[in-house]
């Protein structure tokens, strides 16, 4: 008798943890079949019944999906009609308990498949999804007539109940797996057709800035030639005219080396080592100042920054940073450099900053814009190449550079690589 009770008493704290479980908890660990056979042995153990078969419910077809207590050998995978007992579970939405299922003509042939499979008792729940039947889990016994109480039923439709959000649950998991994967697969195709795109849209850059180059140095020297051999034959208002025409000529020649040098930085590579960007920053403000003896800019760096990038992209960069000062320093002053690192912002790898003429912050970002110039040429002459340059090292770099003025106090760039 005790050893009844205590039975009993398991039993009854199996099939509270059978309950409290959280369906679909494990889901994507491991594949839904497993997950469905351990809820199987579950459902035996709570009601105390020999098998357990879990089906799911396809176009009026019953496919295979748990089991427990049976070989799976002996299961059809794939019932069809007529369903018997499982039609009764379907239509009524409700559990359904045979005490002797040989001796209700509705289950006969279903019970008969496949023969050997012994029952003799059974009970049957529907898997529900709002009033959407999506499947049955079913209890047989093999030898001894059992009477399913009322308790037994409810137990039984609460654990139907957890299978269909197990399953329903991998389903959408497998779903969401299935868009995530299109997704990626999308997202790398148009990847790839941008890249590509940006190759083909690199290498037109550079043929055509390079074909254009031999053109207009033949204008250049063409004008030239024109005003020494013919310059007194030549009226004075027409020598205007030839002169626009030179200095057009050379200005666009300039823009086509830039558009050159940006193509090229497009093409290469990046080899990135861990290095000093100070002893880089000083060897090329060495370079700076001889380039511009008659007024030379002024460089301070700070020691030992330490940085990992490519090495020719960064002198690039510093020279483009470096001619930008100069070119922008105040009337008559000496152009204020500083190269250092921002203490109050981790993430920055490096300033470099200027005290020239300063810009108007809402156009920070048409600053690193090809041709892009927020002077006037004939104040200050450029291509506005320069920056574009130093914003396309970064991005190859999979850094970012942000660049903050104000008119008259002067520029800092902040680069995070």
């Amino acid at each position: 008798m005790e050893q009844r009770q205590s039975s009993e008493v398991e039993i009854l704290h199996e099939s509270l943890s059978l309950l409290q479980m959280i369906p679909g908890s494990i889901i994507g660990s491991r594949p839904i079949t497993e997950n469905l056979q351990d809820h199987a042995r579950r459902v035996c153990r709570a009601l105390r019944a020999d098998y357990c078969i879990i089906r799911r419910l396809v176009d009026r077809r019953l496919q295979l999906i748990g089991a427990y207590g049976v070989d799976l050998n002996v299961l059809d995978p794939d019932l069809g009609a007529p369903l018997g007992i499982a039609e009764s579970i379907i239509e009524a939405k409700q559990t359904i308990a045979l005490r002797n299922a040989h001796a209700n003509e509705t289950a006969k042939t279903y019970f008969h498949r496949p023969n050997a499979l012994k029952i003799v008792s059974y009970a049957g729940s529907p898997m529900l999804v709002g009033e959407e039947v999506i499947g049955i889990v079913g209890v047989y016994t093999s030898e001894d007539l059992r009477d399913f109480t009322d308790t037994d039923l409810e137990l039984l439709a609460a654990l139907a109940g957890q299978a269909t959000v197990c399953l329903r649950n991998q389903e959408l998991y497998e779903e969401l797996q299935e868009i995530n994967q299109s997704l990626d697969e999308r997202v790398q195709s148009r990847t790839e057709e941008l890249q590509r795109a940006n190759q083909e849209l690199e290498a037109f850059t550079y043929t055509v800035a390079h074909d254009l180059r031999a053109p207009l140095r033949s204008i250049i020297a063409n004008s030239q030639i024109l005003m020494q051999e013919y310059g007194a034959e030549i009226p004075q208002k027409a020598k205007v005219y030839i002169e626009r025409q030179a200095v057009s000529a050379k200005r666009l020649a300039t823009m086509m080396d830039g558009l050159l040098s940006l193509a090229r930085l497009g093409r290469q590579s990046v080899q990135s080592t861990h290095m000093n960007l100070s002893r880089l920053a000083e060897d090329v403000s060495v370079e700076c100042v001889r380039a511009h003896s008659a007024c030379p800019p002024r460089i301070n760096v700070e020691p030992d920054i330490f940085v990992t990038a490519d090495a020719r992209l960064m002198r690039i960069l510093l020279l483009n940073l470096f001619e930008n000062a100069v070119k922008f320093a105040k009337d008559g002053q000496r152009a204020l450099i500083s190269v250092r690192t921002d203490p109050s912002n981790p993430e920055v790898s490096f300033v470099v900053e200027d005290q020239g003429i300063g810009f108007e912050p809402q156009y920070a970002e048409k600053l690193f814009l090809p041709f892009e110039r927020l002077v006037r040429q004939d104040e200050y002459p450029g291509t506005g190449i320069g920056l574009a340059s130093v914003k396309r090292i970064i991005d190859k770099h999979g850094g970012s550079i942000s660049a903050t003025g104000e008119i008259g106090v002067g520029a800092r760039f902040l680069i995070s690589l």
